[in-house]
C-alpha cells in the first residue's frame, strides 16, 4: 500500500462526523490557499525555499482548524436561536389557546347570565353594582350572598373574620354591570329632571359648594326622598335633612349640573339642610 493511499485511508477514518469532514475541507482549501499566497511573501523575508512548505502547512492547517471552528460556532449559535424562537412560538401558542379558551368561557357565562339577569332581586344587583366599584366585606350567610356566589356571579377573594369574606364580581359580568348600571342612571336622571319643578335645578341648587344659607321648598326636598339616586335622611324635631346622591349617579348629575351652572362651580357629593332653610 503506498503512502498517498495509507494517508487517505487514514484520513477518511478520521471523518467520524459532518463537523470533522468540514474541518478537513477547511483544513485543504487554506493550505490551497495558503502555498498560493505564502511563498511570495516568505521569499522577501529571505526564509530559506526548505522552510517555506513547512510555514505554509502551519498556516494551512492553523487557518482551516480555525476556519471550521467559527464556521461550528456559528452554526450551534443558528441552531440555538432556532430552538428559541421555535420554544416561543409554541409558548405563545399555548398562551393564546389559553386566552381564547378564557374568552369564550367569559362570553357564555355572560350569554348565560343575560338570560337570567332580568330575574335577580333588587338586593342582590345592587350587591353586584356595588362590587363593580371595589372589593366589599359580606357575610356569607346572607341570602344574596349565597345566591350569587352560587350562580358564580361573585367570588371570594379572601376572609376577614368568621363567616365575613371579602368578595369581587365575576370579571365576566362587571362591564355589563357597570354598563347597565350607568344607563339606568342616565334614565333616571333624565327622568328626575323632567318631572321635577324647573328641571331639578332648586335640587342641583343645594349641592352647590357656594350655597349655605339659601331657602327651598320642602316639596322640592320630597321630589328627592323618591328617587333611588339620592340617599335621603330626616334627623330630629324639627328636622334637619340630610342628602347624598349615590355613586355613579354623582358623575352623571354632575354632568348635568355643570351644564345648568357652568364648569367653575363646584358640586358635592352631600348636603345637609337645617330646619330654619326648609320651607314647609
Amino acid at each position: 500500500m503506498s503512502e498517498t493511499t495509507a494517508l487517505v485511508l487514514k484520513t477518511i477514518s478520521a471523518i467520524t462526523s459532518p463537523k470533522a469532514a468540514i474541518k478537513f475541507i477547511s483544513i485543504g482549501t487554506f493550505i490551497v490557499l495558503a502555498w498560493w499566497l505564502i511563498p511570495p511573501i516568505m521569499i522577501n523575508f529571505n526564509v530559506p525555499p526548505d522552510g517555506v512548505g513547512t510555514v505554509v502547512l502551519f498556516i494551512g492547517i492553523g487557518s482551516g482548524v480555525l476556519f471550521a471552528e467559527l464556521m461550528s460556532f456559528l452554526y450551534s449559535k443558528y441552531q440555538n436561536s432556532q430552538k428559541e424562537n421555535s420554544k416561543k412560538i409554541a409558548q405563545e401558542n399555548i398562551e393564546q389557546l389559553a386566552l381564547d379558551k378564557e374568552r369564550t368561557l367569559k362570553e357564555n357565562f355572560l350569554s348565560e347570565f343575560k338570560c337570567i339577569y332580568e330575574h335577580i332581586r333588587r338586593v342582590e344587583l345592587k350587591v353586584l353594582r356595588n362590587l363593580t366599584i371595589d372589593n366589599i366585606k359580606f357575610c356569607c350567610h346572607e341570602d344574596a350572598i349565597k345566591y350569587l356566589s352560587e350562580i358564580q356571579a361573585i367570588f371570594k377573594v379572601t376572609t376577614v373574620r368568621g363567616t365575613d369574606f371579602i368578595y369581587e364580581i365575576n370579571p365576566a359580568i362587571k362591564a355589563f354591570i357597570a354598563d347597565h348600571w350607568d344607563q339606568e342612571v342616565q334614565r333616571e336622571n333624565d327622568t328626575f329632571i323632567y318631572q321635577t319643578p324647573h328641571g331639578g335645578e332648586p335640587i342641583f341648587e343645594l349641592f352647590k359648594s357656594d350655597n349655605q344659607n339659601s331657602r327651598i321648598d320642602y316639596k322640592v326636598l320630597v321630589s328627592a326622598k323618591n328617587m333611588d339616586c339620592f340617599s335621603y335622611r330626616e334627623v330630629g324635631e324639627p328636622s334637619t335633612v340630610s342628602i347624598e346622591i349615590y355613586n355613579p349617579n354623582y358623575k352623571i348629575f354632575r354632568s348635568t349640573f355643570e351644564h345648568l351652572f357652568g364648569l367653575d362651580v363646584i358640586m358635592k357629593q352631600s348636603v345637609r339642610i337645617d330646619p330654619t332653610r326648609i320651607i314647609r
